[in-house]
C-alpha cells in the first residue's frame, strides 16, 4: 500500500514587522490553507506564531504582508 503523502503546500507568505527605534524583521514561508481561509485569519495565525517564538515582536507594527498562491 502506498504511503500517504503530506498535504500539499498551497501558499507563500512574507510578513515584515517593525519595532520603532529597535529594528525590523521579516519572515517568509510556505503553508497549506484550507479552502475558504481568509487573509486576516492567516495574518493573525502568523502573528501568533511569530510572537510565541519572539515575544518582543508582540507590539511590532506590520510593514508588509503578502499571501500568494504557490503556482504562477
Amino acid at each position: 500500500m502506498p504511503e500517504q503523502s503530506a498535504p500539499e503546500l498551497t501558499h507563500f507568505y512574507i510578513l515584515t514587522l517593525n519595532l520603532p527605534g529597535r529594528g525590523q524583521a521579516s519572515w517568509a514561508g510556505e503553508l497549506r490553507l484550507r479552502p475558504g481561509a481568509r487573509r486576516k485569519e492567516v495574518y493573525d495565525y502568523l502573528r501568533a506564531q511569530i510572537t510565541e517564538k519572539h515575544p518582543e515582536m508582540a507590539d511590532a507594527n506590520p510593514v508588509f504582508f503578502t499571501l500568494d498562491p504557490l503556482t504562477v
